[in-house]
């Protein structure tokens, strides 16, 4: 077995044999385990302690679980906790989550759930703790980066008054000055950062060729030039960094999505003091369009991990009362008479049902349980599968298709990538009520003949287009989002699980979902999965 980096664990339980039984697996994980026999020994033992993680029943006397969970969500809102009770109801599984639970298991406990359950609370703990700690550094580090240049352009002056004062001979000092402005030109060129300086005014005096190459523009067009005028920023003037650095008299960060380029920005701003007096300001500004987008990426993983986990326990139990129910619907049918209200009613009523046992699948699919039954297969026969029952279904749709016939194998799931593409196909003819032409292509991809330098080996690309009304720029970024909708509310075609469903389910076949999208143009869903070659 390959145990996990030795942490340490507080389990708290008032049954002998359930700390017997926790502390076994948690130690067979190569973990250290702490156990106490009720809440307020489990309490002392935190206090006195530092732990990784804590284990506590719901249900003990005199202190419970959930005054525990709040005592030390109060005193370490860091520390991981996870509630492993026998009573298992929806209603103590949500006062535990809204209380601080980061997971709520229930008796008995599944060895390998149980350890899975708490690696991933130990990792979220650390992904949280390092993702603290690097918003502390990258603070610090423009922090010094600041401080460096406004010594260094302290140093720079200094020199050259310097200069003028003991040099006399006007060669020698036209040497020295301009070897010195070099010097710092060459300085300031070499920062990988956007700087300016600027005049209290807020005129741009000095930029790096870093910048100037971002704004497209020669250093002398902008030179001379408001800083407002040039960047087409939205600041009041209380809210602009070069005014806040001046007013407050030291450095001042935010961030800022300017709509002219397209990307966020990370702005520092420091004053300038020269001799006790605010001569201006320096501005260094970064692109962290890629930090957004990983604690983008990050953040909606946590968010699928979190609902996939609740969506598996939920589709097994209605599925089992959907059995039943369809049953009985079956047998009331053949009680009454085909030509009544009731048979029909009875019949919609049969349609409904199969439409829940649908989604259903669906959310198995979804769901950590969900796993893939991974085997080699033609990504091809799936494709024409589904495009067949949509033509079926779907009258006012024209297909328009360009498939290889030499598509290379795949390691794939065939019941979930079926449901991926069928999702995508009928989300895309939802998008023309009126009809209109959808397009499927499929072919063979080198890494070479792809935009997305992020995909390593060769993949198969399955790209689905239509010509509905397209997604804006605003929910472009939300739709694989679980529940996000555009459809009218309490619609039933819809609940916004659908685009959820198939980012998971390409995620766990390795693959990656890229969506464009132009208002009143259409959407292009391209698939791209590992190919077995």
């Amino acid at each position: 077995m390959t145990h996990v980096n030795k942490t340490k664990i507080l389990t708290i339980d008032d049954e002998p044999i359930i700390l017997e039984v926790l502390t076994s697996y948690l130690k067979d994980a190569g973990h250290d385990v702490v156990c106490a026999n009720d809440g307020k020994e489990g309490l002392e033992l935190f206090n006195k302690e530092y732990f990784d993680l804590v284990l506590t029943d719901l249900y003990m006397p005199e202190i419970g679980g959930l005054d525990v969970l709040k005592s030390i969500t109060e005193q370490s809102p860091d520390i991981p906790i996870i509630i492993v009770s026998g009573a298992g109801n929806l209603q103590d599984s949500i006062n535990a989550l809204r209380l601080g639970a980061w997971d709520y298991i229930t008796k008995p406990v599944e060895y390998n759930f149980f350890l899975h359950q708490v690696s991933k609370a130990i990792e979220q703990s650390q992904l949280r703790r390092e993702n603290k700690q690097y918003r502390y550094n990258l603070e610090e580090q423009i922090k010094q980066r600041t401080q460096d240049l406004n010594k260094r352009s302290k140093e720079l002056q200094e020199t050259n008054l310097q200069l003028e004062a003991e040099i006399k001979e006007k060669e020698i000092s036209q040497y020295k000055l301009k070897k010195a402005a070099n010097l710092w030109q060459t300085t300031f060129d070499s920062m990988t950062e956007f700087i300016s300086i600027h005049d209290p005014q807020n005129i741009i005096l000095q930029i790096n060729k870093p910048l100037a190459d971002f704004l497209n523009q020669k250093p002398d067009q902008i030179i001379g030039k408001k800083c407002c005028d040039i960047y087409q920023c939205s600041f009041q003037k209380k809210d602009c960094p070069h005014q806040q650095a001046l007013n407050f008299g030291k450095d001042h960060t935010t961030e800022h999505e300017n709509s002219n380029f397209g990307i966020p920005l990370l702005i520092t701003t420091s004053p300038i003091i020269n001799d006790g007096h605010l001569i201006g300001s320096v501005h260094i500004t970064k692109d962290i369009s890629q930090q957004k987008k990983l604690a983008e990426e990050r953040q909606k993983t946590l968010n699928l991990e979190s609902i996939a986990g609740l969506a598996g326990g939920l589709s097994h139990d209605f599925n089992n009362l959907l059995t039943a129910m369809t049953g009985y619907i079956d047998i009331a049918r053949l009680e009454a008479d085909p030509n009544s209200n009731i048979f029909d009613m009875l019949s919609n009523a049969k349609m409904v049902s199969q439409l829940a046992s649908d989604l259903t699948t669906q959310l198995v699919s979804f769901s950590e349980g969900g796993a893939p039954i991974f085997k080699p297969i033609f990504l091809s026969d799936i494709i024409k599968n589904s495009l067949s029952m949509m033509f079926c279904e779907c009258k006012d749709i024209q297909l328009k298709t360009d498939l290889a016939e030499d598509l290379w194998l795949i390691d794939g799931d065939t019941t979930q990538l079926k449901i991926l593409i069928k999702n995508v196909l009928y989300n895309a003819s939802e998008s023309m009520p009126d009809g209109g032409t959808l397009s499927i292509t499929s072919k063979n991809v080198i890494p070479e003949d792809t935009e997305h330098h992020d995909l390593s080996g060769n993949q198969i690309l399955l790209q689905i287009s239509d010509e509905g009304r397209g997604i804006s720029k605003s929910n472009l970024q939300k739709i694989f989002d679980p529940y996000f909708t555009t459809k009218e509310k309490d619609s039933i075609k819809g609940k916004g699980l659908g685009l959820s469903i198939c980012y998971s389910i390409a995620k766990k076949h390795q693959g990656r979902i890229f969506v464009t999208s132009e208002e009143n143009r259409g959407t292009i869903f391209s698939l791209y999965l590992p190919a077995l070659i």
